[in-house]
């Protein structure tokens, strides 16, 4: 997945803060029809901005505007997990509780979903501290020093 940003802050560690709008990133998804951010990112992210740490290997600066990129498989497995997982877990306890008491099914699905969410946040925290794979790849527009001179005061 690639999405274009700006550079909002250059980080001393050979990082970089970037924002982007999430339209960039949902421009290719199908769930996206009328040019708007998609449902799924509306209803679970809200806010139409995105803020990351990068690789800033190219060596962008403050305000340049940048194409980010993400490897694909890691795109899909964070997808699966925030949507599939909730789905397994929550179905795999209504089903245990129909079978101990039908009546508790749907406590069974609720927890099941909190039981989910709870699960991401522990692999979230676990996997915040591996290395970020996302890049820059490309500065599509550097901005002059007076910009980022003035940005700075």
């Amino acid at each position: 997945m690639t999405a274009k940003c700006t550079v909002k802050k250059v980080n001393k560690n050979g990082t970089a803060t970037v924002i982007a709008e999430r339209k960039s990133a949902c421009e290719a998804c199908h769930a996206n029809k009328d040019g708007k951010v998609c449902k799924a990112c509306d209803i679970f992210l809200g806010d139409d901005k995105f803020e990351a740490e990068v690789d800033n290997s190219i060596g962008a600066e403050l305000n340049d505007e940048v194409m980010v990129e993400s490897p694909s498989g890691h795109v899909i497995a964070t997808a699966a997990l925030i949507f599939i997982l909730p789905l397994v877990i929550a179905g795999m306890l209504y089903a245990v509780m129909y079978f101990v008491r039908s009546e508790y099914a749907p406590l069974g699905a609720v927890a099941g979903v909190i039981i989910s969410f709870a699960v991401i946040l522990v692999i979230e925290k676990k996997t915040e501290k591996k290395k970020n794979k996302m890049r820059i790849t490309k500065i599509l527009d550097k901005k002059t020093d007076g910009a980022n001179n003035a940005e700075q005061k």
